[in-house]
């Protein structure tokens, strides 16, 4: 008797693991998944764009906020060192 793999081996050989899944990111609308190849969200029908698939929405913005807080803290902190005045 033969066994069932040794005739045929394993049913996903060859196959690449980068398509074996494929990427989902969150709407920006909805919060909704959308598959990385898909031209609209299944949910609200938002286009997406490059910038909602790779996550790159907003990403310059929020490290901006960050640079201006830091600076912000760093200078207030240097103001209560030097005496307030």
């Amino acid at each position: 008797m033969h066994d069932r793999d040794d005739d045929y081996g394993d049913f996903d050989e060859g196959l690449d693991d980068a398509d074996e899944e494929e990427q989902i990111f969150a709407c920006p609308e909805c919060g909704g998944d959308v598959y990385d190849d898909a031209e609209r969200c299944p949910g609200c029908g938002h286009w997406v764009t490059d910038a909602d698939r790779f996550g790159r929405a907003g990403e310059g913005a929020a490290w901006v906020k960050w640079v201006a807080v830091v600076l912000i803290v760093v200078v207030i902190v240097v103001w209560v060192v030097a005496g307030g005045s």
